[in-house]
């Protein structure tokens, strides 16, 4: 059976208030009487919330969300502050001090502008450091030189005026200035950043020209004030560009702008490789087929050439149903652009074409218009088209009984494997979990259109995993820590390869997938905190490794923190947080990291795990079962609410086909095909019948719909598989779990399309 995870923080909705609570018991007492009773932690008879001991009778703390008041600055308990979280970032440190400049933490929730906005906070009184006293990060120009780096080191400062000057001692690049680097300085003539004592300007003084003389660093020197000669009066030879017309020069604009009308000392045409008005390009060649026509007018879409590289075609016109498009492109389906001119025989024909690759809108990829029966689903219009196989009804109003194979419920997610091979899901996908490549929530069966040849499905929380007849695995929806086993921790709403494993042939998925491989070996991964990985460490595995090496594993389950697996011998191992079943009590903090014996079970042929608060389930050979874990809403199942560190009958039933354990409840389905269902039942209808009871400790009642040969169970709403061949669902119907197209809660089961 299918395991799914079951987040229930919801669970602890039940005791998250801060006000005063006069129903809170424990037998004899109330919460506020001033008596301290064996379920509180205090009693101070008053209805003050701030004080040493709260109105919910728990000991005042730092980090609880209540600021304490009557204490001095210095006093034990005494806090500035308390906003009730973790981060040490914002307004207020988890030590409930208010945060400020200079104490060690840069706060994260200022935007840049806003009074106390800190890009750093290297808690000194040092301002020449790389974190300044004002929290800004040190920079040149910021008028502070920096003394903590060598020279030659990044972001060292020789010096540092705070101005934009470049003609005093600091220079805006926080250096000194020296001859040749570009500025007059102090004691300089000129500086012209170079060693060329040609152009007037050496050792950054200037050079006499004009004298007639040949002078140290005069290119040439003739004495007269022509400008027009080879020798231009700053002592430089001419030159092309020097904006004087020398002999042998046509033109000379002292630019080096090619798109006016003097070019290399010449005046420009078209085709000399020179754009000048009115050209809008000039390439100098004779080619048609580049960026620029003999015309020297650019190329486009539809002048009659084509670009060689950006057209495929071009046929002097803009019409959108010929063979070439107005994109320059060769017509073909998918260009968005329908062809004309052909009849539905001859090749290439298109009854639409629609450009995009969708295959549930009224035009198909083989651009031709979408028809019942063509085997795939016009949105909005058909509910099911798996063309012809006979899984649809004929008019494509909905699916045929008896198609569905198999159920796996999530948290608040539902996937059913169809006789095909293929799967359809529903509820919620905040994380991709239905692998329909969105995160938007369904509530009808969605197809899983890019997985075939799948052999079984398991769901767990908000991720899902497939196993294909090839003996490969894929998983998709959330990769916290690495659950995925794709080697990263990002989420997948398509599926993906789980990365080392060969021919699978079982698998389960928690809050860490397991898979056994054709010589029985075990394989696992994802979040390890707890040990529930099972490899004897706490570190979170992004990829599998093996597990009771050397053992022949028949099934494995995983649930939220906790892994169990069946061995040849038909014994139970079980490691990870919780309640074990060896008669030890729960570890609370870390868990138990290596796989240990169940006590009290033998010739076990099927398991489950709570994807909630830790129960765990057994089916014997005999058709009884066995469960132990907590026991707070009787979910274990022995008529009692007693916790059991190993496994106890469960009471009042036989002839069990199947058993599957939810957050906190649980569900048998009988040879016969009835459910029968115990545990709790408030805030939502999960137990599948009529009650006003919060829990149910009899195992004698279950939904009025019998003949099921398969059920699931997500964390608030069940799912199951009718003798009928229908699919039918009941419980909470958070983000359309339930999946009958509405999102309307269901005590009894309904069919689902």
């Amino acid at each position: 059976m299918n395991r799914l995870v079951a987040f229930t923080a919801i669970t602890l909705m039940a005791l998250s208030s801060c006000s005063f609570d006069d129903s809170v018991r424990d037998g004899s007492g109330v919460c506020g009487d001033g008596t301290q009773h064996a379920t509180e932690a205090c009693d101070d008879g008053n209805r003050v919330n701030d004080d040493a001991c709260t109105n919910s009778c728990a000991l005042a703390r730092c980090g609880d969300g209540i600021a304490r008041s009557g204490l001095g600055v210095g006093e034990e308990g005494y806090e500035a502050c308390d906003d009730g979280n973790e981060v040490d970032a914002d307004q207020c440190t988890t030590d409930c001090v208010v945060a400020t400049c200079g104490d060690g933490i840069v706060r994260a929730d200022l935007s840049e502008g806003t009074a106390g906005f800190e890009r750093c906070d290297d808690a000194n009184e040092d301002d020449a450091d790389a974190c300044r006293n004002d929290c800004q990060i040190a920079r040149c120009g910021d008028g502070m030189r920096r003394l903590d780096l060598e020279p030659g080191d990044e972001g060292a400062e020789a010096c540092d005026d705070g101005n934009d000057l470049e003609t005093d001692w600091c220079l805006t690049a926080c250096v000194r200035p020296i001859c040749g680097d570009g500025f007059v300085g102090p004691g300089e003539g000129c500086d012209d950043a170079n060693n060329d004592p040609e152009d007037g300007c050496y050792h950054c003084q200037a050079i006499p020209c004009g004298d007639g003389v040949l002078d140290e660093g005069e290119g040439c020197d003739d004495g007269n004030i022509s400008n027009q000669d080879q020798c231009l009066n700053n002592c430089v030879q001419a030159r092309c560009g020097d904006g004087f017309i020398a002999p042998g020069e046509g033109c000379d604009d002292a630019n080096n702008d090619d798109t006016d009308d003097c070019v290399g000392c010449r005046p420009s045409t078209c085709g000399d490789g020179v754009v000048q008005e009115p050209e809008a390009c000039d390439d100098g060649n004779d080619s048609n087929t580049d960026g620029c026509l003999n015309t020297c007018a650019r190329a486009r879409m539809g002048d009659g050439y084509v670009h060689e590289g950006v057209e495929a075609c071009d046929d002097g016109n803009l019409d959108d149903s010929d063979d070439c498009t107005p994109d320059g492109e060769l017509a073909r389906c998918g260009d968005g652009y329908v062809r004309r001119g052909l009849d539905p025989e001859d090749l290439g024909y298109e009854g639409c074409d629609d450009g995009n690759d969708d295959q549930t809108d009224a035009c198909l990829n083989d651009c031709q218009l979408a028809s019942c029966g063509d085997g795939h689903v016009l949105e909005g219009i058909e509910a099911c088209d798996d063309g012809g196989e006979g899984g649809c009804l004929e008019d494509c109003s909905g699916r045929s009984l008896g198609t569905a194979v198999q159920i796996a419920a999530g948290a608040q997610s539902t996937c059913r494997l169809l006789r095909n091979g293929t799967l359809e899901c529903w509820g919620s996908n905040i994380r991709g979990q239905l692998a329909d490549g969105t995160t938007e929530n369904r509530n009808r069966p969605t197809p899983v259109r890019s997985l075939t040849q799948v052999t079984k499905i398991g769901f767990a929380d908000s991720k899902a995993c497939a196993l294909r007849t090839n003996g490969e695995l894929y998983c998709w929806g959330g990769n916290f820590y690495g659950g995925l086993g794709d080697g990263t921790t990002q989420n997948r709403s398509t599926p993906g390869l789980v990365r080392g494993l060969n021919n699978v042939i079982d698998f389960d998925v928690g809050r860490v997938g397991c898979a056994i491989e054709n010589d029985r070996s075990l394989h696992c991964w994802g979040e390890n905190a707890h040990g529930e990985v099972g490899d004897g460490t706490g570190i979170n595995r992004l990829l599998p490794v093996p597990i009771l090496v050397g053992e022949e594993v028949l099934m494995v389950r995983a649930g939220i923190q906790m892994t169990c697996a069946l061995l040849v011998d038909r014994s139970v191992r079980c490691w990870g947080r919780g309640i074990i079943g060896d008669g030890t009590p729960e570890v609370s903090n870390f868990g138990i990291l290596s796989p240990r014996t169940v006590a009290n079970l033998s010739d076990v042929i099927d398991l489950n795990l709570s994807q909630g608060t830790y129960h765990t389930c057994a089916l014997l050979s005999d058709r009884t079962a066995r469960c132990w874990g907590r026991n707070r809403y009787g979910e274990v199942g022995d008529g009692t609410q007693t916790v059991r560190l190993v496994p106890v009958p469960v009471s009042g039933l036989d002839s069990i086909r199947q058993i599957d354990v939810g957050s906190q409840h649980t569900c048998a389905l009988l040879m016969n095909g009835e459910v029968r269902c115990w545990g709790r039942n408030e805030f939502w209808p999960r137990l599948g019948f009529q009650t006003d009871d919060a829990f149910v400790l009899t195992t004698d009642r279950g939904p009025t719909l019998g003949g099921f040969r398969e059920i699931s169970m997500g964390d608030m709403h069940v799912c199951g598989l009718h003798n009928n061949g229908g699919t039918y669902c009941w419980g909470r119907n958070i983000a359309g779990s339930v999946g009958d197209g509405t999102f309307e809660d269901r005590v009894e089961p309904v069919l689902i399309p």
